[in-house]
């Protein structure tokens, strides 16, 4: 009996010992298992850390990269607006300073042969000889007046002579027929303010055949118009300013 109690209490000894140490070894894996969620989960943070800080430069040098863009695309989009507006200008100087304004005989022999071919295409044309002097004092009379206003009959009947004609800025330009006729009065309107706030004044050319154009800059006036062009709206613009002194009020 003694031995066998001995037994039992040896028994008894080593599963408490047995028990302690599978404790003691749960305890170290489990401890072991939270350094390495501690270790990993510091790993883990610095490399967001890292990550976040490196997002962070790369987006300051986008930043920095798209406003030098922005302002290298602007400074060269300014460049390239004043080198036009330059060209333009010394276009419009060019074309003023080679102007030849009418009193050379040459001019003048230009003149009276276009007039004449004029009157010799009425006169083929059964033109009556009373109705073109009529029509020649009316267009006189236009000449010395300065329009104000046109009334629905006149525009309507104009309207039958123009073609409309939208150009790239859908600006309406009107183009006439390809036949000659004589630049018989002008006058200037006022048309809107631009983006700097200055006025856009076009000036309208009326020819003896009752059409009319639209002009906007001096050297689009240039262009469309020929030598004689020019002379006639000279000598418009010049009667235009003698009419209109103090004396002569």
């Amino acid at each position: 009996l003694n031995l066998v109690a001995r037994d039992e209490e040896i028994a008894r000894q080593l599963e408490v010992e047995l028990q302690a140490e599978v404790e003691r070894e749960r305890q170290r894996e489990e401890q072991a298992s939270m350094d390495y969620i501690a270790n990993l989960y510091n790993e883990v943070q610095s490399r967001i850390d890292n990550d976040h800080e490196l997002a962070v430069r790369w987006t300051h040098e986008e930043q920095d990269k798209y406003t030098v863009d922005e302002r290298a695309k602007l400074l060269a989009e300014y460049f390239e607006r004043r080198k036009k507006q330059l060209a333009e200008e010394r276009v419009e100087q060019e074309l003023i300073t080679d102007f030849v304004p009418i009193g050379f005989e040459e001019d003048e022999r230009m003149i009276r042969d276009m007039n004449k071919k004029a009157k010799e295409e009425s006169s083929d044309k059964g033109v009556d000889s009373t109705k073109k002097r009529k029509e020649g004092s009316r267009m006189k009379r236009m000449s010395k007046r300065q329009k104000t206003d046109v009334d629905l009959e006149e525009e309507e009947k104009l309207k039958t002579f123009l073609k409309i004609d939208p150009d790239e800025e859908g600006v309406i330009d009107y183009e006439v027929l390809d036949k000659r006729f004589l630049i018989i009065n002008w006058e200037s309107k006022f048309y809107h303010y631009d983006r700097h706030g200055v006025e856009g004044i076009y000036y309208r050319i009326f020819r003896s055949d009752g059409s009319s154009r639209w002009i906007k800059t001096f050297s689009e006036m240039v262009i469309r118009f020929d030598r004689l062009d020019l002379l006639e709206l000279y000598n418009l613009v010049m009667q235009r300013f003698e009419s209109t002194t103090p004396e002569g009020v």
